[in-house]
Parts: C-alpha cells; structure tokens; sequence
C-alpha cells in the first residue's frame, strides 16, 4: 500500500460498516472494507506535511478477542486504526 493515496472514508453507522476509498499505484479505485468496526481513529495533524499518500501498514493483526486491527501510517504523519469484526483489502 506504499505510495497509495487515501481518498476518503466512509462510515455507514447503523450497518457498522466502514469502507476506505484509496488510489493504488496505478492509480485506479480500491477499497479497504471493514465490517462491523468496533473502533476508528485518525489523525489529521499533517505533523510531517499535507500528504494524501499512504507510508506503511504499521501493524496488521487478529486480536485476542477475534477482531482484526489494521493501523495504516500516512505520509503525513498521521495514522488511522481500525478495529472490526473483519477488514478485507486487495
């Protein structure tokens, strides 16, 4: 996901579904799907400068409790997190 650009990120609160909207290095549309999302966080700092384009995947896991967690560091500085049931991403 290095070098993908975030696009925008929608939340649909009474399906607890939440999809993020990216650009991949080609430049066509692909979207990080999480499902039932118990917690999302993000920043908008830009404590490294305005930047749309994503740094690294920091951390990718299954939880004790079953959920997966994604935290996605953006060129920016900023970083987002999910918690959900499940995340499906290309």
């Amino acid at each position: 996901m290095h070098d993908w650009s975030l696009i925008s990120i929608q939340i649909d609160w009474i399906q607890s579904s939440l999809i993020v909207h990216l650009k991949d290095s080609q430049s066509q549309n692909v979207m990080l799907i999480a499902e039932k999302f118990k917690t999302f966080n993000i920043s908008k700092k830009n404590e490294w400068g305005e930047s749309i384009s994503i740094n690294q995947i920091i951390n990718l896991s299954i939880l004790d409790n079953g959920n997966s967690f994604l935290k996605v560091e953006i060129q920016s500085g900023d970083v987002f997190e999910i918690e959900a049931e499940k995340i499906t991403f290309p």
